[in-house]
């Protein structure tokens, strides 16, 4: 059998092909090189459906005889509005698809991206958009680059479309939100009506609560516990029912608004939480939670937090605030800016932050003062009540252990000198019994486990006496009966007599006839504190009145680490106190808490993706994870970093 077919190496002359069969070869493969005919089975091209973008056949032969991109080819399986094809047909008849899309030129929608798409005209997006795989409700188009944002929502359900040059932000109309009925944010997002004056800032720009009238929420504010009307208990009332302030993220700035609001046009001096000024009948609820304010506002009600009466506080996280007063004299303990009303704890002076409004704490006239020392008040020039000149300001010398020794003429002065091994016991570093092992040190315990009782003798706590009760405020860690460590910035903000030392302790909440409670004689903050560094060397030592803490199987001291000591990087040590367990939440934990973490590099603690060059001092040291987990920072201020080394925690 003759036919003649387009020859192979000529296809516009005929040639005669003979009639084979193929039993060695594929004859698909074989008809590629040789115009023969070739008796085999039908290929299943399949058949197409839709726009056949799920086609997987075999066809592949173009109109032109030239062979056909690949089916699952991105340009055809998903239509790009582009010509494909040299005759252009891929694209006839076709939706411009922007006609679907409303257009608002010089905006973005930011922050709720879902699909990005490159080298993509704005008409290829708004197909992108329509056959997107989730809800495509908006997408942002940049036409200097072709780029394409799809998101699933848009302005009316976020309001957080934003002027932004070179994009064009275009939403789906059937899927734009219905404000009818609705309350129309600035930004507009469109909300209910009874989120309108909730409290909470529902738009995201406040104006949903930036025009509620104070009368109609019948909203008032107060301070409360305390016989002074510049402090106490944060309070406010809304639709005439009072409620307290909860302490979780409560900071300066929030106190400051609320200062002001109340007539205190200096705003805050410090914040008092925990429940320092007592709590309102255990019946009242918590009328503010999570207030975060930008110091600027003229109201509490101006600042963002989680709605009236919306809470997960407990009865003592209650926030209270001493708003600065125009005083002629400052209290016991406090120090008077040069030139305005202002009074600010002594330590404030001279610690590189500027607490004066007049910046006079940070002045050079008085960080830069010289000591001086004089006899004042007495009969003759050689008698007199001493005084010392520190940063510029005259005071006296406490009597507390002044021998004669003391008074002699500074040329004459006697040193008396005490080798600290001879006050620190022997018997330290150690446990009623062995509560680690080593499967226990090696685990990385997150966020940090309930310390069985017993566990940590040495562990301290620094409190602060309240109107009704005391409350936690520091970590601290025994060392002797009369001495314990803590961190030097834990007892600024106080008086001495307001703090006092506790140990044996750990549940706050119950008696469990271990503790022991002692006052402070005094306390002795490192001479280099903050020195270049605002928490740099913050540590001080802390001497008890009278005999101290009695030691025991209950409370028993750590062990201070032999001179120039050196630990290994990766070291297990452990944290212990009762710091809060929440990120951002001020509660400190009930239960004495501890985890095991590792000492790490301070190379690597300086590298920029940490903490930075500069943050790290060589009177500080890394330990914890850096891929999150327990760590010190969620640990408790002034509290131990206890190692174990030859049987012993140092």
């Amino acid at each position: 059998m003759k036919k003649k077919y387009p020859c192979y190496n000529n296809p516009d002359s005929t040639c005669l092909s003979d009639y084979f069969f193929w039993d060695i070869e594929d004859c698909a493969a074989s008809m590629k090189g040789h115009a023969y005919i070739c008796k085999r089975p039908y290929d299943d091209i399949s058949c197409v459906y839709g726009k056949g973008h799920q086609y997987l056949g075999k066809a592949s032969v173009a109109a032109s005889g030239k062979p056909c991109l690949p089916w699952n080819h991105t340009a055809v399986a998903y239509p790009l509005l582009v010509n494909d094809c040299t005759n252009g047909r891929d694209e006839l008849r076709c939706s411009e698809h922007l006609e679907f899309f409303s257009k608002t030129q010089g905006h973005r929608l930011t922050g709720y991206e879902v699909e990005k798409w490159l080298n993509t005209p704005a008409k290829t997006c708004a197909l992108r958009c329509k056959e997107a795989k989730f809800t495509c409700r908006s997408f942002s188009h940049k036409t200097s680059e072709n780029l394409c944002l799809l998101s699933d929502n848009n302005v009316g359900s976020t309001g957080a479309l934003e002027a932004t040059s070179g994009f064009d932000y275009y939403e789906m109309i059937d899927l734009s939100v219905d404000c009818t009925g609705l309350f129309v944010c600035n930004n507009k997002k469109c909300i209910n009506q009874t989120q309108v004056c909730d409290g909470k800032n529902d738009c995201k720009d406040r104006s949903d609560e930036n025009s509620c009238d104070p009368a109609k929420l019948d909203y008032e504010i107060r301070l409360s516990g305390s016989e002074n009307e510049y402090e106490g208990r944060v309070e406010v009332k809304i639709m005439g029912v009072w409620g307290q302030v909860c302490d979780d993220n409560f900071g300066m700035l929030d106190a400051e608004v609320i200062c002001r609001e109340l007539g205190f046009e200096l705003g805050a001096l410090e914040l008092r939480l925990g429940g320092f000024f007592g709590n309102m009948d255990p019946s009242t609820r918590f009328m503010v939670d999570q207030l975060t304010c930008r110091g600027n506002e003229t109201s509490l009600r101006e600042c963002d937090f989680d709605g009236w009466g919306v809470h997960n506080c407990s009865p003592e996280e209650t926030a209270g605030v001493v708003c600065k007063t125009a005083v002629e004299t400052c209290p016991e303990g406090n120090w008077k800016c040069d030139t305005s009303p202002v009074c600010i704890p002594t330590p404030f002076i001279c610690d590189e932050v500027v607490d004066c409004p007049d910046s006079s704490d940070e002045s050079p006239a008085h960080c830069d003062a010289p000591f001086e020392i004089r006899l004042a008040n007495g009969s003759s020039p050689s008698e007199g009540r001493v005084e010392i000149r520190h940063h510029g300001v005259w005071g006296t010398v406490c009597d507390d252990d002044f021998t004669h020794a003391a008074a002699k003429d500074e040329s004459n002065r006697v040193v008396t000198e005490v080798n600290i091994n001879d006050i620190l016991p022997s018997n330290c570093g150690k446990r009623a019994e062995d509560f680690h092992n080593e499967e226990e040190i090696f685990a990385k315990v997150v966020r940090g486990s309930v310390a069985p009782k017993d566990s940590y003798p040495w562990q301290a706590s620094i409190r602060v006496r309240g109107h009704s009760r005391s409350n936690h405020w520091c970590g601290a860690v025994v060392i002797s009966p009369l001495h314990v460590l803590t961190a030097a910035h834990c007892l600024e903000g106080y008086n001495k007599g307001t703090y006092f030392v506790r140990a044996g302790d750990y549940n706050t909440e119950i008696t469990e006839g271990t503790e022991a409670d002692a006052n402070i004689e005094d306390y002795y903050i490192h001479e280099e504190f903050r020195k270049g560094h605002r928490m740099n060397n913050d540590i001080a030592l802390v001497l008890l009145k009278g005999r101290g803490i009695p030691l025991g199987e209950h409370i028993m001291p750590i062990c201070l680490p032999p001179r120039n000591v050196e630990y290994p990087d990766g070291l297990n040590c452990t944290i212990s106190g009762f710091g809060s367990i929440e990120t951002g939440k001020s509660a400190h934990s009930r239960d004495l808490r501890f985890g095991w973490i590792p000492l790490i590099d301070q190379n690597i603690c300086r590298a920029d993706y940490v903490y930075g060059e500069g943050a790290i001092s060589d009177g500080m040291m890394c330990a914890g994870y850096l891929n999150e987990g327990v760590d010190a920072c969620d640990g408790d201020s002034g509290g131990p970093l206890a190692c174990h080394h030859n049987g012993k925690f140092f």
